[in-house]
């Protein structure tokens, strides 16, 4: 075994040596070469950048007949993009970062374990059970599949220890809420009748970004998009509810589980 260990060790070092050599070129071995970093530095297992999220393409070289400039340029024009509302570029952008359908696998997965998430709930007791109540009581009523997945989704949150409100910014339609009280939110409008959502949007940064995404199911999956697509770190008050949405509804990076998020895992499997 080790013998085999040494051979495949010498094998990719060898391979590596030659994409270096040859004509195109591979950022991901020029950023981590031992030349390009500093004399105090110069260790294989110092600051070795990595890519994060199951990224795919996290350093591609530039597209043939791109410059650093006219990238930029396509970056400003993206942060444009996600101010309107039929926004198609940030699925094609998070499409090319993870080889991954955004919407689609989101949305499927969220609907393939939604039974088995309800079973889970409805057996929690105690404190979490009562916190929990309103929304299995919503659950049991005929709602739309986009109400079904608001439900499901707020009491997933609560069932992770975290809380709704540091995702969801409920209001009603007369009278917005300020987004320039907010970092990362998801704005949800609600009509006279308080129960149906009419509205929902991005708060990012003090701005209302990307309206009329028609549910907060939608919502979650444009901020996934949008979070790899500007590279944003996910929020440290949520980081149970992102850790699900990344690696059990969208399938990335799924072999690396907290110990609370491999738990659930193993019940909905189960």
């Amino acid at each position: 075994m080790y013998g085999w260990q040494q051979r495949l060790k010498y094998k990719m070092a060898n391979y590596r040596s030659k994409m270096r050599r040859c004509d195109v070129p591979c950022p991901e071995l020029d950023i981590n070469s031992l030349k390009r970093k500093l004399p105090g530095d110069k260790n294989p297992a110092k600051n070795v950048k990595r890519p994060k999220r199951a990224e795919v393409n996290y350093l591609p070289p530039h597209p043939s007949g791109e410059t650093s400039d006219s990238l930029e340029m396509d970056r400003e024009e993206l942060l444009n993009e996600v101010k309107k509302k039929n926004n198609h570029k940030i699925k094609a952008e998070f499409g090319r970062i993870t080889t991954i359908s955004l919407e689609q696998s989101f949305m499927y997965k969220l609907d393939h374990y939604t039974p088995k998430l309800i079973a889970l709930m409805k057996a929690k007791g105690g404190v979490l059970g009562t916190k929990l109540r309103p929304f299995l009581e919503k659950l049991s009523q005929n709602q739309s599949i986009d109400m079904r997945r608001d439900s499901v989704i707020r009491s997933l949150i609560l069932y992770l220890g975290e809380k709704q409100q540091d995702l969801f910014e409920d209001c009603l339609e007369d009278s917005r809420s300020d987004a320039t009280e907010h970092v990362l939110k998801i704005l949800v409008v609600y009509g006279a009748n308080e129960e149906d959502p009419v509205d929902a949007a991005l708060l990012l940064e003090g701005r209302e970004i990307m309206p009329g995404c028609g549910s907060t199911a939608k919502a979650c999956t444009l901020l996934m998009g949008l979070m790899y697509a500007l590279n944003l770190a996910y929020p440290p008050t949520l980081r149970y509810t992102f850790e699900v949405f990344q690696k059990l509804f969208l399938g990335l990076d799924g072999i690396k589980l907290t110990p609370k998020v491999q738990a659930l895992n193993v019940n909905l499997l189960s």
